[in-house]
């Protein structure tokens, strides 16, 4: 969840930004490319790097440690795909919306980073939280993706006890998809 949580929001935001700094964004909405076209595009090849990162990382978590599914793989497979198209979704959000590669970074720093760290439950017990915060925690991706996680390896509960985990976690990766959308789309009308 870690390296998932910080990488690919950082790339895809950076480099969102930077077709933004460079001007190469407004080249795409001259050529007739649907703002909806561009993102799914972008967070298409984006996802498909992901992939091939996750199942690196799987296959040495696995290989170096030993570990097992406990139950079914399924939730945690549907998990991992809804968690890595809300980050990669994120990250594209946050290029879109900020103005430069500088400000991305930090965005992706305080949102991705600090929150999947602190606020997730991985290092801290949710219930350890300030009940302040918890709202906070509650549209965190990885707050989600840790209970489909620790469900797949230590408790084998499957589907009965992961889909609204894994629901939550799609859900909030469209919610992102359409804030991108909007600003992008109001970024065309400008141009």
């Amino acid at each position: 969840m870690v390296c998932l949580a910080l990488l690919p929001p950082l790339v895809a935001s950076l480099a969102t930004a930077r077709e933004k700094e460079s001007g190469t964004l407004l080249q795409v909405f001259v050529s007739g490319v649907s703002a909806p076209e561009y993102l799914l595009g972008k967070i298409t090849a984006f996802c498909l790097v992901t992939w091939c990162s996750w199942l690196l990382l799987l296959s040495a978590v696995m290989i170096g440690f030993g570990l097992r599914f406990a139950g079914s793989p399924y939730p945690f497979l549907a998990g991992s795909a809804a968690f890595l198209f809300a980050m990669i979704t994120f990250g594209v959000m946050i290029g879109v919306i900020v103005p430069n590669q500088a400000a991305a970074i930090q965005a992706i720093q305080l949102g991705s980073f600090v929150l999947s760290f602190l606020l997730s439950g991985f290092i801290f017990p949710l219930a350890n939280i300030p009940a302040v915060l918890r709202p906070v925690s509650a549209i965190t991706p990885a707050t989600y993706f840790i209970e489909v996680s620790r469900d797949a390896f230590l408790r084998g509960g499957g589907w009965p006890s992961q889909w609204q985990n894994v629901l939550t976690v799609q859900l909030i990766g469209t919610v992102y998809f359409l804030i991108a959308w909007a600003r992008m789309r109001r970024m065309q009308l400008e141009a």
